[in-house]
């Protein structure tokens, strides 16, 4: 897409992505030994589970995603390429934001769909 973001396209992604990183940090990875029965309770619960990660990520290496997506093939897995933990956001900012905005609208038509 050809066009600039406003600033308050960029303030929700840092929003989100500070949500997101929480969220996953504190719910998934900060608890590892629960982290499969927290992934099972949100899959049960028809949620749907995102997950962008860098092939260079050196924080959370990438096996930890893909490990996931055997175990959970309904979690979706976005391998970002040639990045790394914080180049997935920062460096591509325009690019997350069109990620986000293809994930908001299949979950807006999938909710659509279920009502």
């Amino acid at each position: 897409m050809a066009w600039e973001l406003n600033f308050m396209i960029l303030d929700l992604m840092k929003h989100t992505h500070h949500s997101g990183w929480h969220t996953t940090h504190n719910v998934l990875y900060r608890g590892v030994k629960l982290m499969d029965q927290n992934l099972e309770t949100l899959i049960k619960s028809r949620t749907k589970v995102h997950v962008v990660m860098g092939t260079k990520d050196k924080s959370v290496p990438p096996d930890c995603a893909n490990n996931m997506k055997k175990k959970f093939p309904a979690v979706e897995l976005n391998n970002i390429a040639n990045a790394g933990h914080r180049s997935v956001v920062f460096r591509r900012e325009k690019d997350f934001a069109e990620d986000l905005f293809k994930i908001w609208e299949n979950a807006a038509a999938s909710h659509h769909h279920e009502s």
